[in-house]
């Protein structure tokens, strides 16, 4: 859930960003899914997010139509601002500016 938050809140910084996290997050909780069936457990709620963060990445997908064509384009977004988030995070810690 907590990947689902961040690529939410990303959404308007990094719409690509944030559909990438949503997809992510939503294979690792399908693996969870499956798994969890396979052990014979109630799988009600679990079933019920992941049915929720699907419609939300297909309503992602739809909107971001030809921008997720370009899948060159696509890496290339990701990557920068993954760069640009570690660099910052690794500039504020090297700073002392980090929040314990």
């Amino acid at each position: 859930k907590v990947n689902f938050k961040v690529a939410f809140d990303l959404k308007v910084a990094s719409p690509i960003t944030s559909y990438y996290i949503k997809t992510y997050t939503l294979n690792q909780a399908l693996n969870l899914l499956k798994a969890e069936r396979a052990k014979g457990a109630d799988t009600a709620d679990l079933t019920k997010t992941v049915t929720e963060w699907f419609n939300q990445v297909d309503a992602e997908k739809r909107e971001l139509g030809d921008l997720l064509q370009d899948k060159d384009g696509c890496r290339i977004t990701y990557y920068e601002f993954a760069y640009k988030f570690f660099g910052r995070c690794d500039d504020r810690f090297r700073d002392d500016d980090w929040d314990e």
